[in-house]
């Protein structure tokens, strides 16, 4: 049997995305025998830490502190042992501050072990039925309306299935600028995934917004698309049973720890009305209109 723990190494440690089952072995394994644990939020991993009878000591570590204590944990694995190192959910180091102690680490000659486990933008992709040979990840998707229009114009020339981020108070402005800048292009929409209330939803930009006219989006979601449109997911079927043949079942999520992110704990307040009117014709572009002028 492999070793499970080395001394003096940085522990790259992926956490369940909802799911609690989802914890692997060695994540518990690794978390218990190092002499820290990082974490974004101390107060949001604290359940999950002890849900699995991890007793090892944390500190907070966020893009707000990044700069100033990487070199003083860098020196606590090469003199004291060990540190894992977590985010809020899934695997640390993609688009968040873990990426930033690595590196150091590295720099200054650190063993760098990653531990695998649930990855949101994955588990999404390969369920999605899109392409997946090859995709571009862009994190979460700009702030303002502006930035997001001049993004998905930029992304219009990718020859790749873009994923990204999305929290439920822009859902639905996204899905209006998605269709001003693609038009009737096939997206999914991966919500709350290994959760209770996990589905995906396939259709047009145009599609889904006529079903969220009867609920509010809630919980977190990644977006897929093909900005070719060459994703083959055209059902060529009424929109209404389109949503209604995907969904999936709910999952079973374990109801001993109630996990939530700050992000979905104030995006289940947030109700924003479209502007999408389907009996209008699709807008153009502000880009488009200065390209041709």
């Amino acid at each position: 049997m492999a070793q499970i723990f080395d001394e003096n190494v940085l522990y790259i440690v992926s956490t369940p995305i909802g799911n609690l089952d989802d914890m692997t072995f060695r994540a518990v394994a690794v978390l218990k025998e190092a002499t820290l644990i990082l974490c974004e939020d101390t107060r949001h991993s604290r359940p999950l830490l002890k849900h699995f009878g991890v007793e090892t000591k944390s500190r907070s570590y966020h893009d707000y502190n990044k700069e100033k204590v990487s070199e003083q944990y860098v020196k606590h694995i090469q003199e004291v042992g060990s540190i894992a190192l977590i985010s809020d959910a899934g695997t640390p180091a993609v688009a968040d501050p873990g990426f930033f102690l690595t590196r150091e680490a590295i720099r200054a000659g650190v063993k760098v072990v990653p531990i695998p486990g649930a990855s949101a933008v994955l588990t999404g992709l390969v369920a999605s039925g899109m392409p997946t040979d090859r995709f571009r990840f862009e994190n979460f998707a700009a702030k303002k309306s502006s930035g997001r229009l001049r993004q998905f114009e930029e992304l219009k020339t990718a020859d790749s299935t873009v994923a990204m981020y999305l929290s439920p108070h822009h859902l639905l402005k996204v899905l209006d600028e998605l269709n001003e800048v693609y038009g009737d292009i096939q997206i999914v929409l991966a919500r709350e995934l290994t959760k209770k209330y996990e589905e995906f939803l396939r259709g047009t930009p145009a599609e889904l917004l006529i079903h969220y006219e009867e609920r509010s989006p809630k919980g977190e979601y990644v977006l897929y698309y093909d900005p070719r449109n060459k994703s083959g997911l055209d059902l060529n079927t009424d929109s209404n049973s389109h949503f209604e043949t995907i969904m999936f079942p709910p999952t079973k999520v374990l109801d001993e720890v109630d996990i939530k992110t700050e992000d979905e704990t104030k995006d289940s307040t947030h109700e924003k009305k479209s502007k999408f009117d389907p009996s209008k014709p699709k807008p153009q572009s502000k880009y488009a209109r200065k390209k041709e002028s």
